[in-house]
């Protein structure tokens, strides 16, 4: 596999990339940087962002982006367009901003010095394959979070083990809170 690493702007403009198993990391650690172009819908395997204190943000025509491998938050900040699609999320630093409807299929970490800034968003997890888990070592809060798993169940694991959610949560299909890891706490 390959990774691509940028200091600059991603432009889309209508061709196709196949991720492929790449990562591609995001890293300027001196100016914002942009996922742009007249795409509509973008894609990647993996993305990193890995920012010191500037922005990741996805502008132009772009208005889904999907991350079918794992989205990691390392430092600085990301904010996705009004649909992100991704499987995993993982925030071991900086701040996952949304205000967009994200819908999870894998896993979702947070860890301590990580931050989460819900906005007015929704936070989907519905994976029909596989069951999923909220963990990490720090606290989660969601504004609204959806339950849409048919058969599948839906954990909380790691130290973190208090949920927030401010606004609605809302269980469609599947099992939330299963046994031995279910949150100590929820709110």
């Amino acid at each position: 596999n390959y990774n691509i690493t940028l200091s600059g702007d991603w432009a889309n403009n209508g061709g196709t990339f196949n991720g492929n198993g790449f990562t591609v990391t995001f890293n300027s650690t001196s100016v914002d940087q942009n996922i742009n172009g007249t795409a509509v819908s973008q894609s990647f395997y993996s993305l990193t962002v890995a920012k010191s204190s500037y922005a990741l943000y996805v502008n132009g025509s772009t208005a889904t982006l999907a991350v079918s491998g794992a989205l990691t938050m390392t430092s600085g900040s990301f904010t996705p367009p009004a649909t992100f699609n991704v499987v995993d999320v993982t925030l071991n630093g900086g701040n996952f901003i949304t205000n967009t409807t994200t819908n999870v299929t894998g896993n979702w970490t947070t860890n301590s010095g990580s931050t989460f800034t819900p906005g007015s968003n929704v936070v989907v997890f519905n994976s029909t394959a596989g069951n999923q888990t909220i963990g990490g070592s720090a606290i989660t809060t969601f504004n609204n979070l959806t339950v849409a798993k048919s058969t599948r169940d839906l954990g909380m694991s790691g130290s973190g083990k208090t949920l927030n959610v401010s606004g609605i949560l809302t269980m469609t299909s599947g099992t939330f809170c299963v046994s031995t890891t279910c949150p100590s706490t929820m709110t």
